[in-house]
């Protein structure tokens, strides 16, 4: 945490990419997660509607999946009843990148961007534990 977060572009499951040096200016979640992590079913929609909800104020979220194909996380996505926006990370280089070492991991980047929050694994109740760092980061 507290240094710059690396930038990355990858394709996503519309097909246009996606780069974190284009939400330069906002608050980013980054979500690492892969359809056979049963936390990441549980903590996704959590994560999604925080996000949804502060997106007025310039959050962006980035699922980030950890390779697996389009279908499978299309499929995943229809079962959980989510959408966000998904970057598919087919080797996984952007989630070494960041440290990730087990998933969900959770990356919160500042207006700057710097990385401020980097957590792994999250509570069933990811929205509750996680507002309080978003409400910091949007007041700074």
């Amino acid at each position: 945490m507290g240094r710059s977060a690396p930038d990355f572009t990858l394709p996503t499951l519309s097909g246009k990419p996606v780069s974190l040096g284009s939400l330069r200016g906002k608050v980013v979640i980054l979500d690492f997660f892969a359809t056979w992590c049963g936390p990441c079913r549980a903590s996704m929609p959590g994560v999604e509607n925080l996000a949804k909800q502060y997106s007025g104020q310039g959050v962006e979220l980035i699922a980030l999946n950890q390779g697996e194909s389009a279908t499978k996380v299309r499929s995943f996505l229809s079962s959980v009843g989510i959408s966000p926006r998904v970057a598919l990370d087919a080797q996984a280089g952007v989630g070494e990148r960041y440290g990730v070492s087990g998933i969900p991991h959770l990356v919160m980047i500042d207006r700057q961007g710097i990385v401020r929050v980097a957590q792994s694994g999250l509570p069933q109740d990811s929205k509750r534990y996680l507002e309080p760092h978003l409400q910091k980061l949007l007041a700074q």
